[in-house]
């Protein structure tokens, strides 16, 4: 594992283990993993009512080609500085952890992350916010029945109430194709699950993240 990984010039490892996989968490501890991150899953269900309508701000609408700019400096303004597990990590710095959201934003735009971009915006071009999500694999073909999320999202730091708005709509927009809509975030970013249970998601799981730095100076 480790040393194949070391001999083929491979220097950072991340691992994700369930929070109840106590085997897991200490096969990952043992060879030096260092927790990062701890994220919470929600998810809503298509078997069930219509997400229910949330206060929301603004025009909600898809993603066009001339949105780009302001999504990309939405993101550049509402990660920087944000305490992932990228940030965590005392071998990356933090002018490229926060450029690595920048680029997940761009590649969002061109399609290349995502298959989905919804943006909230005053009604006179000027965006709120926006959200993404694409179709997860492999559980949606193993499991039989599609999943959305794993995308990225944020708002105007002044405009943080159109976050809820565009959270429901994405998750309305999944259930009405009779899909599982996911969403994840730090398990301490209270404000984000607090929009999750608004929206009327359910939790369903808890994994820890792990880092490994296995290059020079291990």
């Amino acid at each position: 594992g480790v040393e194949a990984c070391r001999a083929a010039g491979i220097w950072h490892l991340a691992a994700r283990a369930d929070v109840a996989d106590a085997d897991g968490l200490a096969a990952l501890e043992d060879p030096g993993f260092r927790l990062m991150d701890a994220l919470v899953t929600y998810v809503y269900l298509p078997k069930r009512e219509t997400p229910p309508a949330v206060k929301a701000m603004g025009v909600l609408r898809p993603y066009r080609e001339e949105d780009a700019p302001q999504i990309v400096d939405i993101a550049r303004e509402a990660y920087r500085g944000f305490r992932s597990r990228f940030h965590f990590d005392p071998h990356l710095s933090d002018d490229r952890c926060d450029e690595l959201y920048i680029e997940w934003a761009k590649k969002g735009c061109t399609g290349e992350m995502v298959e989905e971009v919804l943006v909230t915006e005053n009604g006179h071009g000027e965006i709120h916010g926006f959200t993404s999500f694409r179709r997860i694999e492999p559980f949606s073909t193993v499991g039989g029945v599609a999943m959305y999320g794993r995308g990225l999202g944020a708002c105007r730091r002044d405009r943080p109430g159109a976050y809820a708005g565009l959270i429901r709509a994405a998750a309305a927009d999944v259930h009405a194709r009779g899909a599982v809509a996911e969403c994840q975030t730090q398990n301490y970013n209270y404000s984000t699950v607090r929009v999750y249970e608004a929206v009327g998601m359910q939790y369903v799981r808890a994994d820890y993240t792990f880092h490994a730095w296995i290059g020079p100076g291990t």
